[in-house]
């Protein structure tokens, strides 16, 4: 049974009793209908009060969550191992490439409570993110991998040139800059997004 039908029928349940208290209270007029009354009238304000409170508090928690995770990646981003003139120091040419997380991303489009008209932007961008984000760290697990098959040096400048000046890096800067844009417009209150907020240096390709 999930949560909204069970609320419903206590709802429900509470209600009726309000209604049967009031019924005892005017028709004997004494003073156990009229406290009976009074407690179901709270009980009754205080399910409604949860009703209209509890998908705005989860909203701001997941929000506030995912708008941390945000910063995060974009300091994930600014590594000097995606910068293009970063060498391996001496003769290593293994390298461990930190990834982007996605768990509050994932929480965020979970959880059922951004399915209102005016969130329909936001959950396109939320699953353009993740897709850009798992395909990047596929794309750095499978340069971790082929750099354990001790390339050529040529090999490995193509490997980290492609990485680092490609497509994808840019795709999924862009990506990040776009989510953070829309939720600094449209949920910089639930998200406590600061305006200022640079992502990237002006350089990047994505302010």
């Amino acid at each position: 049974m999930s949560e909204r039908v069970l609320k419903s029928i206590i709802f429900g349940a509470t209600c009726l009793a309000w209604l049967i208290a009031l019924a005892w209270l005017f028709s004997e007029g004494d003073f156990e209908p009229a406290l009976t009354s009074a407690l179901l009238t709270a009980a009754i304000s205080a399910l409604f009060i949860d009703w209209w409170f509890s998908p705005r508090q989860r909203r701001r928690e997941l929000l506030r969550a995912l708008v941390h995770e945000l910063y995060v990646n974009a300091r994930v981003l600014e590594d000097p191992k995606f910068s293009s003139d970063w060498e391996a120091p001496g003769d290593v040419q293994f390298a461990v490439y930190p990834r982007l997380q996605q768990s509050a991303l994932n929480a965020t489009i979970g959880s059922g409570v951004f399915h209102h008209g005016r969130d329909q932007v936001l959950v396109g961008l939320l699953h353009g993110w993740r897709e850009f984000n798992a395909e990047f760290n596929q794309r750095l697990t499978l340069m971790e991998a082929r750099t354990l098959l001790s390339p050529t040096k040529e090999e490995l400048v193509a490997f980290r040139s492609a990485l680092t000046e490609g497509q994808g890096l840019k795709q999924v800067k862009t990506s990040l800059v776009q989510l953070c844009d829309h939720l600094c417009e449209s949920y910089a209150k639930e998200s406590e997004f600061n305006k200022d907020t640079v992502l990237f240096n002006s350089d990047d390709g994505a302010a």
